[in-house]
C-alpha cells in the first residue's frame, strides 16, 4: 500500500571469496536477486568491506555512483551505512532489504527485510534470540543439540565425525574430492573424550 515510485535491492552478507562482509546494491528490487545475478550481473553492484574500517558514507556513495536513482542517492547511501551498522552490531550473516523503495514523495523506505544471525552470536544477542524463528532441526540434529554437539544432516552416504570445525570441513572436502558425498557435518571440538560415544 506504499506509494512506490522505484524498487531497489540492498544486502550485506558473508562472502566466502573475500572472507568478510560484502555490501550489495541493485536497481532491480522486488525481483529474484539470484536471477538478476545470473542473467544481468552488471545490475548487481558489490563491494567487499574490511571489518577493521567498517563501511563509510563515502564507500556507500562510491558503490552507487553513476546510477540513475531519481535524486535518492544520499538517502540510499545513508541507508546502506545503517544497514552495515545493523549487520555488524547484531552478528548477522545476512541482512537484506528487498524491496528498498523510493516513494512518490522522495523518501527511501525499507518495505521488507530478511535477517539471519550467525549462530555463534546468539550468546551476545540474548534480546534478539526470543524473537527469531529457530532452524527446523531433523530428529538427529535435535539429538546432537541435546548433547551439545554441532550436527547437520546432509544427503550423502559417507558419515563424517571429527573434532574441530576446520578438520570436519577439510574431511568433507576430501570425501567430495574422491567422489563421495558427506552424509553429515558432525564435530565435537575439544571434547572428543567426553562426547565421542554420544556422537557415534
Amino acid at each position: 500500500k506504499s506509494d512506490i515510485a522505484r524498487e531497489f535491492y540492498a544486502a550485506i552478507l558473508n562472502d566466502p571469496d573475500t572472507k568478510g562482509p560484502v555490501v550489495m546494491f541493485s536497481t532491480e528490487g522486488g525481483m529474484d536477486i539470484e536471477e538478476i545475478a545470473a542473467e544481468t550481473p552488471e545490475k548487481l553492484r558489490k563491494v567487499p568491506v574490511d571489518v577493521r574500517h567498517g563501511f563509510s558514507l563515502n564507500a556507500a556513495r562510491a558503490l552507487i555512483d553513476g546510477l540513475e536513482l531519481d535524486g535518492a542517492n544520499e538517502g540510499i547511501a545513508g541507508t546502506l551505512v545503517k544497514l552495515y551498522d545493523a549487520y555488524a552490531t547484531n552478528d548477522a550473516e545476512l541482512l537484506e532489504i528487498n524491496p528498498l523503495i523510493l516513494t512518490g514523495a522522495g523518501d527511501v523506505v525499507a518495505l521488507d527485510c530478511k535477517f539471519v544471525m550467525d549462530d555463534s552470536g546468539m550468546k551476545r544477542q540474548q534480546e534478539l534470540v526470543p524473537n527469531g524463528t529457530p532452524d527446523k532441526l531433523t530428529e538427529l540434529e535435535k539429538v546432537g543439540e541435546g548433547h551439545g554437539i554441532k550436527y547437520i544432516e546432509l544427503e550423502g552416504d559417507v558419515i563424517v565425525l571429527a573434532n574441530g570445525a576446520g578438520l570436519t570441513m577439510t574431511t568433507m572436502d576430501v570425501v567430495r574430492h574422491y567422489g563421495g558425498q558427506p552424509a553429515n557435518f558432525c564435530e565435537i571440538g575439544g571434547e572428543a573424550y567426553t562426547k565421542g560415544k554420544a556422537a557415534l
